[in-house]
């Protein structure tokens, strides 16, 4: 088919164009009747406008440094010790979420080799506690590499190369736009997408607005850390948790849905610790999500 084709020369040529790739994609997807598909399609062309569902391809570490002076010392773009701050602290500094349209990254990708992103001077006295209090802060910023923006470019090339060349080997040359959408769903194009895009982790719901997306979670402990990321948990309350889901292995009842009393006891652990219903609400649903238990 021509517009597969079209699609296979622009993400393999040496100067891709990811923005046109992803047009063309659209068009194709709309061709086989797949318009749940789109989802990702806009999110990449016209920007995340949720920041938590930016997937972690678009996810980069920075480094924070900032320029700060006293009367006999100046301080310009240095970087500033941060191991004292807490975990979800430390995501918040040194992770960027990139939620730009893809216009905007690929700008980004053609810059200074070395990038700076601003930090409201609100986050001072927090980031720069264990500095020489005589310090003045002017300014706070997050540096990032011209490398890895281009590193969320090549991600998305590849995660669209797949997908494309995936349903290039199912698709006859010579289909007409009528037959499209009935092979599609023979060769099941979303199994395909989901595969190639979200490595099979995550999964698109067809929603009125087509902007809703869920992880899979059941029998998978990285996405239920994903789930819990919220829930304000340290790192041993989730080695806990791990080790509480491993013990109860052979001892969950699946029937009644209950949970194993390992997992019983962390539960009761977590709610006398963060006396937040609202958190353990979010806990207990990941669980239930994990051992299969929602539908």
């Amino acid at each position: 088919m021509k517009l597969i084709d079209d699609i296979i020369e622009i993400l393999s040529s040496e100067n891709c164009n990811l923005e046109n790739a992803l047009i063309k994609t659209k068009i194709l997807l709309h061709k086989m009747g797949e318009k749940s598909l789109l989802t990702w399609v806009n999110q990449e062309l016209n920007g995340y406008d949720n920041i938590k569902s930016v997937p972690d391809y678009r996810k980069i570490q920075n480094i924070v440094i900032g320029s700060f002076q006293n009367y006999t010392t100046r301080y310009t773009n240095h970087p500033i010790p941060i191991m004292h701050l807490k975990d979800k602290e430390l995501d918040f500094f040194t992770i960027i979420k990139f939620s730009d349209s893809i216009s905007t990254i690929e700008s980004l990708s053609k810059g200074e080799d070395t990038l700076y992103f601003s930090l409201g001077l609100e986050f001072a006295p927090l980031l720069t506690k264990n500095l020489d209090s005589s310090l003045n802060v002017t300014n706070l910023k997050r540096q990032v590499a011209k490398s890895q923006i281009l590193g969320i470019l090549t991600q998305i090339r590849s995660r669209l190369l797949d997908f494309i060349l995936d349903i290039s080997e199912k698709i006859p040359e010579d289909i007409s736009d009528k037959d499209i959408k009935s092979k599609s769903k023979e060769i099941d194009t979303k199994e395909i997408f989901n595969n190639a895009i979200f490595d099979g982790n995550i999964t698109i719901n067809i929603g009125d607005n087509n902007k809703n997306k869920s992880i899979q979670i059941k029998n998978n402990f990285e996405n239920l850390l994903q789930k819990l990321k919220d829930c304000d948990l340290n790192s041993e309350d989730l080695n806990n948790l791990k080790e509480s889901i491993e013990e109860d292995k052979t001892i969950i009842n699946h029937e009644k849905k209950e949970f194993g009393k390992n997992v019983k006891n962390w539960l009761q652990n977590m709610s006398a610790k963060t006396r937040d219903k609202i958190a353990m609400d979010g806990i207990i649903e990941g669980l239930h999500e994990f051992y299969g238990w929602l539908t």
